[in-house]
Formats: structure tokens, C-alpha cells, sequence
């Protein structure tokens, strides 16, 4: 994983835990029910779907809680004072701006989520994912790394860690990015006033998106997101679905490659490590299925890539 200054310095969560899972060589995981899986491979093809219908979108508010109440803390006051040391009002200029893309934010923001998967979970998956997404029939898509860091401007997603942060550690964070500007005056004057504006909402962005509470840290859960009125993708299509019962507007990220746009790595033949079948009463039934839908997506020894999880999870309908 190559060195990036910015990530350093204006997101130093992000680029902590990045690092930690590009030297650890850890896989992510989407865990789901049988249905949506089938779904994905059969179409090549993952749903993006709006915060407000999301099973969290609480906890996307208590990100939005937690950057507005640290931003005006004493620590929100060390950063500021460290940027617009650098570019006069910045600050206040950037803060206008995304307060004026708040509703944006809030009614347009797609996102889907993934879990780093640890090695000793390769067989059997992880029990608290399976009660939170598997449903009776639930499936895990183990994703290869490398997938999480494909760089090309015309993606129009972005791939972040969740911070499971409380206020105070939201405040912690700035006073890191506050020092790290500090540090690196020459790299920040060099950005320019635009990129430094542009660079700083995207901090608040994530910020505000991708912080979840403390009480959900063992998921560790990465999340993909998109907005189509801030950025524009050539991976996308739009479509409306109905999704347990509700019709809905949903983006789909296109599991295909993209010569054309120098976009190559998302064929489901090239990012699928393993599927791990979870508890279900029709476990051998699933496999034959998805043994088909892999070879169908072209994907090399299907019958090495399927694990049957023996955890004794009972369903609760």
C-alpha cells in the first residue's frame, strides 16, 4: 500500500486502519441471506442502498452528532486554528459549504457494508454476523483485499473504516489532525486553497458517515459509499426495487471490469476468495446452487471455494 500524505494527515484513522489490514493481507466479508447472494452472483452486481432505509441509520445520525458537538469543542478550536493559520477562514468557508450539503447527505447517500474477516473465521464465519444478517439462510461473500483499494477517479465510491467513536474520541481526532498540520506545513500550503477545501469536506463527509458507536466495534465494519449529487460514477446504475415490501431508490455497483475507464479488478472472478454457507436447513441444497452460480461467474475451483459453517445456530422464526 503506497504512502499517502493526505490520508496521513486530514484522516488519521482511516489511513491507521488501512494500513493495518494491507500488512496483515486481511480479507473483508459481506455477510447476507441466501437470496441477496444469489442475487449478486447471478447479476455481478452489489446494491447500494439509502442511508435513511439502512437497519443503522441511527448510527448515522450519531455521526453527525458527534462531529458537530467535537467541532465546537476546545479540540474543533486546535483545528481550526491550525488550518486557517495556513488558509485565512477556511474553516468557516468549508463548514457553510457542508452544512449546504447536509440535506444532500442525509437523502442521497447510498452505502454498502463490509466486515473485515479475520483467518480463524475462514470455516465457520462470525456468530454475531450471522444473528444480524443471516437471516435463516445466510451466505458470506469473502472478498480479497484488493478490491477495498482500487484508486480510479472515475469509481465515484469511496471504501472508509468505520470509527467506533464516542464524542470525546471524536475530539481526540482532532487534535491529531491538528498537530499533523502542524507538522506538515509545507505538504498543506502546497495543496492549494481549492484542494484544501475539498479535502476537508471530505473529511467532515466521512466523518459524519463512517462513525458508528463504540457498542458496535466487533464488526469492523468498513463502509462503501457513494452519492451521486456529489459525485458521479461510471460503476453505478440506478433502479427502483422493492426491498421488504418497500419501494426504493437503490445504487448498483456493476461487478464488471472497465478497460475503457482503466477501471480492471471487479470481476467477481477476481475478487471472491471463498463462500461460507451458514447455519440453515437446506444447507446442502444452497451449495449445489451456489456451486453453479460460480461457475457460472467464471470463478476458478468452485468446489474449493465453498465452506459449510457447522455453527448450531438455531433460527428464531
Amino acid at each position: 500500500m503506497q504512502d499517502d500524505p493526505i490520508r496521513h494527515i486530514f484522516f488519521p484513522y482511516a489511513d491507521d486502519r488501512s494500513r493495518a489490514v494491507a500488512d496483515s493481507h486481511r480479507r473483508f466479508v459481506y455477510y447476507t441471506t441466501a437470496e441477496t447472494a444469489f442475487r449478486i452472483l447471478k447479476n455481478r452486481e452489489i446494491w447500494m442502498r439509502n442511508t435513511a432505509t439502512m437497519n443503522d441509520y441511527l448510527e448515522v445520525e450519531h455521526g453527525f452528532e458527534c462531529l458537530n458537538a467535537a467541532y465546537k469543542s476546545e479540540s474543533g478550536k486546535l483545528f481550526r486554528q491550525a488550518v486557517d493559520t495556513h488558509y485565512p477562514d477556511l474553516t468557516n468557508e468549508v463548514v457553510t459549504d457542508f452544512n449546504s450539503w447536509l440535506p444532500g447527505l442525509r437523502g442521497e447517500t447510498y452505502i454498502t457494508c463490509v466486515s473485515e474477516h479475520l483467518d480463524s473465521e475462514d470455516q465457520n464465519g462470525r456468530l454475531s454476523m450471522w444473528r444480524a444478517y443471516g437471516g435463516n439462510a445466510g451466505i458470506a461473500l469473502v472478498l480479497k483485499p484488493a478490491v477495498m483499494f482500487l484508486e480510479n477517479d472515475s469509481l465515484g465510491i469511496s471504501a472508509n473504516p468505520v470509527a467506533y467513536f464516542s464524542q470525546s474520541d471524536v475530539e481526540l481526532e482532532f487534535q491529531r489532525i491538528a498537530a499533523r498540520v502542524r507538522e506538515n506545513a509545507t505538504e498543506v500550503l502546497a495543496l492549494g486553497r481549492e484542494r484544501a477545501s475539498m479535502i476537508l469536506l471530505n473529511m467532515f463527509r466521512s466523518a459524519a458517515l463512517c462513525t458508528k458507536h463504540p457498542g458496535f466495534s466487533e464488526e469492523l465494519e468498513w463502509r462503501v459509499v457513494a452519492n451521486p449529487l456529489m459525485f458521479r460514477s461510471s460503476v453505478l446504475t440506478q433502479s427502483v426495487e422493492v426491498i421488504h415490501g418497500i419501494p426504493q431508490i437503490v445504487q448498483k455497483i456493476n461487478l464488471t471490469n472497465r478497460p475503457e475507464d482503466g477501471l480492471l479488478g471487479l470481476e467477481l472472478s477476481e475478487i471472491l476468495d471463498r463462500v461460507i454457507i451458514g447455519p440453515c436447513a437446506y444447507s446442502d441444497v444452497v451449495r449445489k446452487a451456489l456451486y453453479q452460480l460460480l461457475v457460472a461467474c467464471n470463478v476458478a475451483e468452485p468446489e474449493h471455494r465453498l465452506y459449510m459453517s457447522d455453527i448450531p445456530l438455531r433460527s428464531t422464526t
